[in-house]
């Protein structure tokens, strides 16, 4: 069984790779979602600009896991790649897997904000992340948020992929 897991966790890897060719940090005036000049858009841009030109590491990603609805959708697309490695590969990270499942299971009223965060996926990185998803409804970790599993993954199949 434990083999198994370890399959799906690397073909998941590979599929990341696949689906997510590799790509520079958006220019900072790109990164946010929101241009207002608020201190958490501020506070993010700071970071990620201090970030730049350096691989996103683990710190990079525990840092950015709470902040992914600040992302526009190019340096959401950037992120992706690494947020979905730092999840299958690190046996600390069911925080950010809460957020992630979190942040593609909107409510009603912030739908709009998603499909526009997620406008520059193409749908073989829509299938990747619905993969994840998929994975993660399997694994005993995140038992207790399945329905925001689920929720996330029927949202996920009404959005157009570039």
């Amino acid at each position: 069984m434990q083999l198994s897991k370890m399959t799906k966790e690397i073909e998941l890897l590979k599929e990341v790779d696949e689906a997510f060719p590799c790509m520079e940090m958006p220019e900072s005036a790109e990164l946010l979602f929101h241009q207002d000049q608020c201190r958490s858009c501020a506070e993010v841009r700071r970071y990620l600009d201090a970030s730049r030109g350096v691989k996103a590491d683990d710190a990079l990603i525990r840092f950015i896991h709470q902040q992914l609805y600040h992302l526009s959708p190019v340096a959401f697309r950037w992120i992706l790649p690494s947020y979905l490695k730092f999840c299958l590969s690190s046996v600390s990270s069911q925080e950010e897997v809460y957020f992630l499942v979190y942040n593609l299971s909107p409510d009603q009223e912030f739908q709009e904000d998603t499909y526009r965060r997620l406008s520059a996926l193409n749908a073989a990185q829509i299938r990747c992340l619905i993969h994840f998803l998929n994975w993660c409804s399997g694994n005993e970790c995140w038992v207790e948020i399945r329905g925001d599993v689920d929720k996330a993954i029927k949202f996920l199949h009404t959005v157009k992929a570039e």
